[in-house]
């Protein structure tokens, strides 16, 4: 006997696809509601689950019989299901629409007063366009929490093995490259085993300048060194976020630069409470835009939304990969909600 299960909207639909895959012959075994695939699942979307067998030739007589039986019962079953279904109804009920929508924010990492916020805006599910009312939702929300500010020096501060030296190689490569901008690298990362080497091969291939400096002083002399420069990028050291006399030592270093333009980098796959921890933590590096890596390595991207409100600073740009110059992306409402939304899927 040849079983199989089919999903439909409704019994005449479940009918139509038997018929077409097992023919005339095939017989309905059981029926029964289960949740939809994808969004619907998270608004109380029902479909049919039926299965069908089709009888082989070598089956029993004694199974054929047990089998007509049991089909005849089921038969009944189903006109009983089809008479339930008449007028079925998709939509969850009006006062359960506040936790569906807190559930699926909920696995964004999306809590407290900012789901609270998009929980009143975004209203009652349905229609089948509960994915497009909450990009445009969250593109309402993170209008307040994105955004570039210019500058023509920009540093990169946050913990161990989030990326910092990737993605500055990444804005370098777009200055330099994209925009033509004379462009200088100085990096202070002077611990990391291999840092210095890597920001090397870097600025060799962009054919733009690499100063190491490792003292406040040194960094003023680089600095001056490079007037001449349309755009540079100032690498520093991870570090871990509970150690404040290295994160001092660090703020000292930086303060050497004037009018400059600090990011916060963060992994989008660091837990959501543990990056609320580090963002206060370096808060003494005096950050004032936020980018995040890694996005491409978590479907949970709501803690970007998170991290913006709490620090009050805009995030400026978002990673989704490990490929230098590409594999960055401008953080603009729209488009950073959608990767939001996208990365559920």
């Amino acid at each position: 006997m040849i079983v199989k299960r089919y999903l439909a909207a409704s019994m005449p639909e479940a009918m139509e696809k038997i018929k077409r895959d097992l023919g005339p012959e095939a017989v309905i075994l059981s029926t029964r509601q289960v949740p939809a695939e994808g969004w619907r699942r998270f608004f109380g979307f029902r479909k049919l689950e039926v299965t069908a067998a089709l009888e082989e030739a070598a089956a029993t007589r004694d199974a054929e019989l047990d089998l007509r039986k049991e089909v005849k019962e089921l038969r009944q079953l189903v006109v009983d299901l089809k008479r339930n279904m008449a007028a079925p109804s998709l939509q969850v009920e009006p006062q359960s629409y506040g936790s569906s929508w807190r559930e699926l924010l909920a696995k964004m990492e999306i809590h407290g007063e900012l789901s609270d916020q998009l929980v009143a805006d975004l209203g009652q599910p349905g229609g089948g366009r509960e994915k497009e009312v909450l990009i445009r939702q969250l593109s309402n929300l993170l209008a307040d929490y994105t955004g570039l500010t210019e500058s023509r020096v920009y540093c990169f501060v946050g913990p161990t093995g989030v990326g910092k030296t990737t993605t500055l190689a990444k804005l370098a490569a777009h200055a330099a490259l994209y925009h033509n901008r004379k462009t200088a690298v100085i990096t202070a990362d002077t611990y990391r085993i291999g840092a210095v080497d890597q920001l090397r091969i870097y600025a060799d291939i962009l054919n733009v300048p690499l100063e190491v400096v490792m003292s406040p002083a040194e960094m003023e002399e680089a600095f001056h060194r490079h007037q001449d420069k349309d755009t540079i990028f100032v690498d520093t050291a991870g570090r871990p976020s509970g150690n404040q006399e290295q994160l001092v030592e660090m703020q000292r270093i930086l303060a050497a630069i004037p009018d400059k333009t600090t990011f916060l980098v963060l992994s989008c796959t660091t837990k959501s409470s543990d990056m609320l921890k580090i963002a206060d933590d370096f808060r003494v590096a005096g950050y004032n835009q936020l980018i995040f890596t890694k996005a491409d390595e978590t479907s949970s991207l709501g803690a970007i939304l998170s991290v913006a409100g709490h620090t009050g600073c805009p995030v400026a740009y978002v990673t989704v990969g490990q490929n230098v110059p590409d594999d960055i992306v401008r953080a603009e409402p729209e488009k950073l909600a959608t990767l939001m939304v996208e990365a559920l899927a």
